[in-house]
């Protein structure tokens, strides 16, 4: 369906009875659109908004056969995936970023960042969480967490919510990290950005685009 026009087509998928999987998150990137589909093996289908045509991303990073959680996330403009393995003093995440492919040459994935976050000895804390699906901030100087918070003590008075943070990655080569390597603690929370109030509803980031073009190009009442 396009917005402006009343009538539906229909798009060939390939594989009707595949389900999305609403855990792993949904990406535009681009003009195209991914997500992941439910399944034993991790799978994730692209659907390119000009062409419309649908297409299983193949292949994906090898870590995803490891036992542990993904999510979809964007990278600096780019397709990227959050692998994450609970330990038991932190969690640890990879962020893979699917290279530019050429034509006539396989996909490849780089592993761009490392983050390590440390899991509160307070047992009524609650642990920084990646932001979701855009992660790091406009300048992709900083990675971007958020923390939820029961008192959050405001003008207005006081409210639950989440606690926005940046953290600057450090250069460690030796973590094979392109981009570098993040560590969150009690003793390094980062530096906070903005406080969300809300009522468990976790807030969503997106990257920042510019547009002067008006609604009324898609006769939106």
């Amino acid at each position: 369906f396009t917005l402006g026009e009343a009538l539906w087509r229909d798009v060939a998928t390939g594989s009707p009875t595949e389900i999305y999987d609403v855990s792993k998150g949904m990406i535009s990137i681009d003009g195209t659109v991914y997500w992941a589909v439910k399944g034993g093996e991790a799978k994730v289908v692209s659907f390119d908004l000009d062409s419309e045509h649908v297409a299983s991303v193949r292949p994906l990073p090898k870590v995803l056969s490891r036992h542990g959680s993904w999510h979809l996330v964007e990278a600096r403009g780019r397709l990227g995936v959050a692998f994450s393995r609970g330990w038991w003093t932190a969690d640890k995440t990879e962020v893979w970023v699917m290279e530019h492919a050429m034509v006539g040459r396989r996909r490849t994935w780089s592993r761009w960042y490392k983050i390590i976050m440390e899991k509160p000895v307070d047992q009524l804390a609650h642990q920084h969480q990646l932001t979701l699906p855009s992660f790091t901030t406009h300048d992709s100087e900083y990675i971007l967490t958020m923390r939820w918070e029961w008192d959050l003590l405001l003008e207005l008075g006081r409210y639950h919510g989440y606690v926005l943070y940046k953290h600057k990655p450090s250069n460690d080569v030796k973590k094979q990290a392109r981009h570098g390597v993040v560590e969150i603690g009690e003793r390094d929370r980062g530096a906070e950005v903005a406080v969300i109030p809300t009522h468990h509803i976790r807030p969503r980031t997106f990257a920042y685009v510019e547009t002067t073009e008006p609604l009324s190009v898609y006769r939106c009442r």
